[in-house]
């Protein structure tokens, strides 16, 4: 049998030679085994076979560890009974062993670290066993002579870890190996002729892919495997030769752990294959000559031009990397028309889990669709048991969150189990009860008015009492909340049992327990919650904790914060191994833990300064010394060895992008070092692009060869075509008939960049549904006062039931802090509640409706509403409205609309009131011939406004500057300065102010023009 090794300068001959060792192979018995550390490369090469064979049968893809265990369990491991330990085995008898007498008397300073601090110890197990496990590859020969008796060190770090390894021997004796026993034992078994003949006809042949963190301790190994069997080695390799210094300057510094490679390689008398010797591309675009000069080893020709093969982009955020990313590829695929596709595209990220959500986020609402995968950790993690057993067990019992309970009700496992059908109701319900946290609450301060049990109880009783009323159920009164019924009742009781179980649950995580007894804990937690029997992620969950549970010995009681730190271990490895395959539309990949595939277009993000490439940090106590070998280790390395394969790797596009700018205060920030290097070898001016903060920024659409955007365009084109989107043609008919809400037309002027934002661009800033709080109301919000002081102004004298009410509903703080408020606030009110009882004497309160009508061209504009505070007897009509807010114009506005439509229908009278400055101010206003025609004339600019901006925003403060001032006379910088005045300025303005709207002559002129306007037509009959 032999050893055969492969190379390429390209990882694709390699699969193509792969995939015709498999179909040349003669045996179909047995699985191809194929050892790969990487998922991604793994996913690949079994479309390449399959591509190339015409099918991928009987593959299995495991790592270099599994394929040892394999070969363990074939010559004899399997009879002896005595399995291989996993890390976390490992670990857990390593942190029995810092318990041991013998160790912390022995080495008190190592013990002083970690003794009674449970989880300080356990993290010092983990290191240790990822010690012991690199020790084996790496320097083997080390623990052998910490077995010899006279074995001596004055290294006091070596002297604590000689211990604990003679300790962590003797424990597992006869019971268990680890990796340095089980190197031990192939090396010898393969000596006796029987187990190589075994072997040989259970296992003819392996195939060993991608070994670049092979070191010469672990190639030996296989090399005396290849004794036996053949052993055939893919090695994708930057360099072809071993020389100093490469003329390429980008190869000299980039070219990581290859050197060390090829030469073990040599030093082992293996002879390499080269598959790429001749192969090379034509000098046709910036990017191929990049690549040749660097497969050439050679400097970049001097003749280069920047052209759309290479783009390194600079951006302000992580979602904006992605949205200019996603610009950049609709231009590719439209550019290569459609000869690139979303399979064509692969996209590494520096860190998966930072981008991992503004990729959804962008690409699931685009006007151009991608179909996207995104590979790795955080794959699986929207909607799976594991996650949500996760997510149970960090729900702390004292508050019982209510964001972090309804969370739950997204994992499909939890509502299948309990047969919940409708959790947007119970999300609606939990708010609606005013349910804020802890399970019981306490009467004395009246927290149990926003605990859970609370506000369950006034749902159960309104579901069996109908009406909102108060009912004693011999405890305590309960407010019933009357919101269920029929299905609806169903998914209300299934929820309350859910919280009953949480909470008994979450109650008992406060024992501490043996290991033992926690493993039975958590198995019957997961029958509580899921349906363990049909759930894979549970199997192996129960099967990880069984070994686990097999070589625990110790009865000592844990608390759950260190039983925790071992579970998630076991999430993240059975996450990692339930991943499912796919090539489905584009690949986002971590680049920390995978290897450059060819493809079409290949991406880059978040290429910044301090994210890429890695640093190594090596503890303090790590006995294995800086050499060449150690240089497998060093992630900065192999991240220099992925920045220069995936250059390499791009067959038409590379795409680079990093954060260049602070969103915070503008400052520059720096690229990747390997960035910075690339653009010194390209030595191409202004090579960098910098996008601006928002995609849609004024530059996007000023036909700028370097900044373009197909982000909303769908919904910009179509703009113009509609003026409201839930009336966008009402009748097919002659004339077309166009309702528009009350409230939609006077909102339009209160804000107009609202108005187009919401309905022209379909964007919405703060807006969310429902939002759950999760603590005690302690201090009244603007909002909030806003709306007792409206209920107050509205209602009557509040009884003391009246304020309870307010209490449980959630809008007046618990105890007697809510009655200081309330008391505080009427204070504050008194003067305008008797004003409205001395104008509303001998009238009734009639709400009236509005139905106006005004034809324009074709179409009748037909604005409808209702109006509540009108006040009528047989003798008049006032229009009584009370503003409660610090804000006048805006109130002023919505009220002389409102009249200006009453007195439409009949005569009526405006009675405007307000608290200004601690007074009572009180504004009459009587129709007069100055008011024809106004109304109509307000129609007509909002009806011309729909399709474009056209700048309204109400605010007295700003009005007061800006009147100051002549048409010919207003700057940008005089703008500026009333904006200011705005303490709370829209979302909406701030953002079109940033993105330079006010820059333009006319849209500042307009906007001046439109403060005269409204001045001119509405708000000076409130100052005469």
């Amino acid at each position: 049998m032999s050893i055969q090794v492969y190379a390429s300068r390209s990882i694709e001959p390699l699969a193509k030679q792969l995939s015709k060792e498999i179909k040349e192979k003669k045996s179909i018995l047995y699985s191809d085994f194929i050892v790969s550390d990487n998922k991604v490369t793994t996913d690949w090469l079994k479309v390449v076979i399959a591509e190339e064979n015409g099918i991928a049968a009987h593959l299995t893809t495991c790592s270099a560890k599994e394929i040892l265990s394999i070969i363990y369990r074939i010559i004899g491991g399997k009879n002896l009974d005595i399995p291989v330990l996993n890390s976390l085995q490992q670990q857990w008898i390593i942190n029995e062993l810092l318990n041991d007498p013998s160790f912390t008397t022995k080495f008190t300073q190592v013990a002083a670290y970690y003794l009674n601090k449970p989880s300080y110890q356990l993290g010092l197990s983990d290191k240790v066993a990822a010690l012991f496990d690199q020790y084996s590859l790496y320097i083997p020969d080390k623990l052998k002579t910490w077995n010899a008796d006279n074995f001596k060190t004055s290294n006091p770090d070596e002297k604590w870890q000689q211990h604990v390894w003679l300790a962590f021997q003797k424990k597992i004796k006869d019971e268990a190996i680890d990796d340095y026993q089980l190197h031990q034992f192939i090396e010898q078994e393969l000596d006796n002729p029987d187990k190589a003949a075994i072997l040989k006809e259970k296992l003819p042949v392996i195939y060993l892919f991608n070994i670049a963190g092979f070191n010469s301790n672990l190639l030996e190994l296989f090399i005396k495997i290849g004794n036996v069997i053949d052993v055939k080695i893919f090695y994708d390799s930057i360099i072809s030769e071993v020389k100093s210094p490469y003329t390429n300057d980008l190869l000299e510094n980039l070219k990581g752990p290859a050197v060390y490679i090829l030469e073990t390689f040599k030093n082992k008398n293996i002879e390499i294959q080269w598959l790429d010797r001749k192969e090379r591309k034509p000098h046709l675009t910036l990017l191929q000559s990049l690549q040749n000069s660097i497969l050439e080893d050679k400097k970049l020709n001097e003749n280069k031009v920047a052209d759309f093969s290479l783009i390194i982009n600079s951006c302000y955020s992580p979602i904006r990397e992605v949205e200019v990313l996603y610009n950049y590829l609709v231009k590719s695929v439209d550019l290569s028309k459609n000869y690139i596709g979303a399979r064509n595209i692969v996209v590494y990220c520096s860190n998966l889990d930072k981008y991992a959500p503004a990729i959804s986020a962008v690409f699931d609402n685009t006007p151009y669709h991608f179909p996207y995968h995104i590979i790795g950790e955080k794959e699986q993690t929207v909607d799976s048991s594991i996650d949500a057993l996760a997510a149970i067990l960090q729900i702390d019992i004292r508050w019982m969150k209510p964001s972090l309970v309804m969370q739950l009700l997204e994992y499909s496992s939890i509502v299948q189990k309990y047969e919940i059908e409708d959790v947007d109701l119970l999300l609606h319900l939990v708010k609606e009860t005013n349910i804020r946290n802890g399970f019981n609450g306490e009467q004395e301060n009246e927290t149990n008015f926003i605990s859970w049990e609370h506000g369950l109880k006034r749902l159960n009783y309104g579901m069996l009492i109908s009406g909102d009323e108060w009912f004693d159920d011999g405890d305590d009164e309960y407010l019933t909340l009357d919101k269920v019924e029929g299905n609806n009742a169903n998914d209300l009781v299934r929820f309350n049992y859910f919280i009953q179980n949480l909470h008994i649950f979450l109650s008992e995580l406060e024992n501490e327990r043996c290991l033992e007894d926690w493993i039975s804990f958590i198995q019957d937690g997961c029958d509580l919650f899921f349906d363990r029997e049909n759930d894979i992620q549970l199997e192996l969950l129960t099967k990880e904790l069984a070994e686990i549970n097999s070589i625990a010995s110790s009865n000592n009681k844990l608390g759950f914060e260190v039983f925790y730190a071992i579970l998630k271990k076991i999430f993240k490895n059975i996450d990692a191994s339930t991943l499912i395959g796919t090539n489905k539309g584009i690949r986002f990949c971590s680049i920390s833990n995978s290897n450059p595939i060819p493809n079409t277009v290949v991406a880059l993000l978040g290429l910044n300064l301090t994210d890429f490439p890695r640093q190594l940090h090596r503890l303090s106590y790590d006995l294995i010394k800086s050499d060449k070998e150690s240089i497998l280790q060093d992630i900065k390395e192999k991240d220099k060895s992925f920045f220069l394969k995936a250059i390499l790797s791009a067959k038409k596009q590379l795409y680079i992008s990093y954060i260049g700018r602070s969103s915070k205060d503008n400052s520059e920030l720096p690229p990747s070092s390997l960035v910075d290097a690339l653009l010194d070898y390209l030595d191409i001016k202004d090579f960098v692009t910098a996008h601006p903060l928002h995609n849609f920024n004024s530059k996007y659409y000023k036909n700028n060869p370097e900044y373009y955007s197909y982000l909303g365009k769908n919904q910009i084109s179509d703009s113009t075509e509609k003026v409201f989107d839930e009336n966008k043609e009402a009748l097919d008919d002659k004339r077309k008939i166009i309702e528009i809400p009350l409230h939609e037309f006077i909102n339009f002027f209160k804000d107009s960049f609202k108005n187009y934002y919401n309905k022209q661009l379909g964007i919405y800033y703060n807006e969310g549904g429902e939002m759950l709080e999760d603590s005690e109301l302690f201090e009244l919000d603007t909002l909030q006062k806003w709306n007792l002081k409206r209920s107050i102004v509205d209602g009557s004298e509040l009884t003391s039931e009246d304020i309870k009410v307010l209490k449980i509903r959630g809008n007046l703080p618990l105890g007697t802090y809510g009655e200081i408020c309330l008391e505080n606030i009427q204070d504050e009110l008194r003067e305008l509640t008797d004003k409205i009882e001395e104008l509303t004497l001998d009238l009734l309160h009639e709400p009236t409706k509005i139905n106006y009508e005004l034809q324009v061209s074709n179409v009748l504009y037909r604005i409808r509403g209702q109006i509540d505070s009108v006040f009528i007897n047989g003798i008049e009509s006032k229009h009584i409205f009370t503003n409660v807010s610090s804000s006048q114009q805006k109130y002023q506005f919505e009220a002389f609309i409102n009249f200006l439509f009453l007195s439409e229908e009949k005569s009526v009278t405006l009675e405007f009131l307000c608290i200004y400055n601690k007074i009572l101010k009180h504004t009459h206003i009587t129709y007069s011939d100055n008011f024809i025609g106004v109304l109509d004339e307000l129609i007509k600019v909002f009806i011309s406004s729909q399709s474009n901006l056209n700048p309204f925003y109400i605010n007295e403060k700003i009005a007061e500057e800006l009147l100051k001032i002549e048409h010919d006379d207003i700057t940008k910088v005089a703008i500026e300065n009333a904006l200011e005045k705005d303490g709370f300025l829209s979302d909406y303005v701030s953002k079109e102010r940033e993105v330079g709207y006010f820059e333009d002559r006319k849209n500042q002129i307009q906007f001046l023009k439109n403060y005269h306007f409204l001045n001119e037509l509405i708000f000076k009959n409130f100052n005469q």
